[in-house]
Order: structure tokens, then C-alpha cells, then sequence
């Protein structure tokens, strides 16, 4: 998945997910090391998470 963006997009949901039975789940993020041409770099950061 490419997320790249020029700029700073907070509150921009890049993944969701419903129909989740209750319990405990995993997300897990990884960073390839690849990146967008346009970017200068391949750092991901996490804004926010939320599980209603």
C-alpha cells in the first residue's frame, strides 16, 4: 500500500475494518523500506487509532 502524501493529512483514515467479532485483534504495521518516488523518505507514523 502506498500512502504517500505532500503533506501532513491527519485524521485521514488509511485503513478500516468492521464486522470484527469481539475479542482481542492485531494490527501490525510494517515498514518496507520502499518508498513513493516523490517522498523523500520511508517513515511511517502512526496518528491515532480508534475501536468503537
Amino acid at each position: 500500500m502506498d500512502d504517500y502524501s505532500s503533506g501532513r493529512m491527519p485524521g485521514i483514515p488509511l485503513f478500516t475494518v468492521s464486522g470484527l467479532s469481539q475479542g482481542t485483534h492485531t494490527i501490525t504495521i510494517g515498514v518496507t523500506g520502499t518508498k513513493n518516488p516523490a517522498s523523500a523518505n520511508d517513515i511511517v507514523a502512526l496518528d491515532y487509532a480508534t475501536v468503537p
